[in-house]
């Protein structure tokens, strides 16, 4: 991200910095999302309830283990569960477009828009 002196900032994007000194067109996303707040990140059995297989589950686990998401515990208690019960135990697979499903279906689009004077 570029970084800019206040005043070079106000020379070089003069209409820009009168709306943001004003607050016009400054929203936060959770001020016209309607209901409950999307999560922000999404943890071990989010990834596994989109899986189709439970080898497809194990590949999540090896992957986030390698990153440093889960430690070697964690990992092994999800795979007994995953083992033992299977993957429908983690809760009802969440398909493409969950998300976008459950936390922007009332979304007000107008009320990202910028507000013209």
């Amino acid at each position: 991200m570029t970084e800019y002196d206040v005043e070079e900032f106000k020379k070089r994007y003069p209409h820009l910095a009168k709306e943001l000194a004003e607050g016009k067109g400054v929203r936060r996303f959770s001020d016209v999302v309607e209901g409950e707040a999307p999560p922000f990140i999404p943890g071990p059995v989010d990834y596994l309830r989109r899986c189709k297989s439970v080898e497809e589950a194990k590949e999540v686990l090896d992957y986030l283990e390698r990153i440093g998401e889960l430690d070697k515990k964690e990992r092994a208690d999800l795979e007994e569960q995953l083992d033992n019960e299977g993957l429908e135990s983690f809760g009802s697979r969440k398909d493409f477009g969950y998300y976008s499903e459950r936390y922007l279906k009332n979304l007000n689009l107008k009320a990202l828009q910028r507000r013209l004077p």
